[in-house]
């Protein structure tokens, strides 16, 4: 017994979703385009806010070398070039932390400006899917405030290591 391949069909034109045959062909490829640029902006909050996590990870990591570093006898001359490398690093993650946040904010207004505009076309997609990408800024400075502290209290090992 034998399988038989049924011949292919010639390939579909990409076509735009539609979303109801009741609006029109111009309606309906905005709306696409709407969501579409709803759920980039998710997309993009979820990145930066992992990206933020990378960045608070990578200097507490440099600064807890940096600290080690600073405790062993062989590199106890070099405890100004470690501090400087410390303070360093510790700016320069700071600075990314928060460059970081000002893109969130600025995704977080997109996503609200086409909220706005869904809603004017009569569609509100929190009532649909119950959820909202928040607008809040005082998470935001939470975050900020705790992946900093994160950061600092990384450059006072380096400092307690010239304790030692």
């Amino acid at each position: 017994m034998t399988a038989r391949i049924a011949p292919q069909d010639e390939p579909s034109k990409t076509k735009v979703s539609t979303f109801s045959p009741l609006i029109s062909e111009k309606e309906n490829q905005e709306l696409a385009i709407a969501v579409g640029a709803r759920e980039d902006c998710r997309t993009f909050i979820a990145a930066q806010k992992a990206q933020s996590w990378n960045t608070t990870r990578w200097g507490f990591s440099l600064n807890l070398a940096l600290a080690v570093a600073a405790t062993t006898p062989p590199l106890s001359g070099a405890r100004t070039f470690i501090l400087i490398l410390g303070i360093a690093a510790t700016v320069a993650s700071s600075m990314l932390v928060q460059l970081s946040n000002r893109r969130v904010a600025s995704r977080r207004h997109q996503a609200a400006r086409v909220d706005d505009w869904l809603k004017s076309r009569g569609l509100d997609s929190h009532s649909i899917a119950g959820e909202t990408i928040p607008q809040e800024l005082h998470s935001d400075l939470e975050e900020l405030f705790l992946f900093c502290s994160v950061i600092g209290i990384s450059l006072a090992m380096v400092l307690l290591s010239f304790a030692f």
